[in-house]
């Protein structure tokens, strides 16, 4: 609300008499076992899809690493380190993060060629979730030696 706007609002107020001017504007809050709540239902027209903020958290995008992983000039304040230790530092993390969307991009597109299988589709979920038969014959052998 701009400056003047207000100043008039405050002046009628003052001429009418009555409460303030900005009451209007905003909502009034209902009091309802001691807890606050607009009368309309601020959060009633909100719909949320569980499955949807599941998968985004998960592993919903590779934006947020880059912002982390990110060296600045400041990130060296401080240091003395020269001026090739520096350049070599940030060839080296520059490296892994294309290494790593080298990676996650073959990643990709392995799944997506798994899952365009016509008879079994996506096998590699599946085969992590199942014990290896390495494993299953050491469980037994552990069974038998007591």
């Amino acid at each position: 609300m701009g400056k003047l706007r207000k100043k008039a609002l405050k002046k009628k107020a003052a001429t009418d008499g009555g409460g303030s001017a900005m009451d209007t504007d905003v909502p009034s809050l209902a009091i309802t076992g001691g807890q606050g709540s607009l009368e309309g239902g601020l959060f009633s027209k909100l719909d949320v899809d569980l499955n949807a903020l599941k998968r985004q958290l998960a592993g919903g995008g590779g934006e947020d690493d880059d912002a982390k992983t990110a060296i600045t000039s400041k990130s060296f304040r401080g240091l003395n380190i020269k001026k090739k230790e520096k350049m070599k530092i940030k060839k080296e993390f520059w490296g892994k993060k294309m290494d790593l969307i080298k990676s996650v991009h073959k990643e990709e597109v392995d799944r997506k060629k798994r899952r365009q299988t016509a008879v079994v589709g996506d096998m590699k979920p599946l085969s992590d979730a199942l014990p290896t038969l390495e494993l299953l014959m050491k469980q037994g052998k552990e069974v038998k030696n007591p």
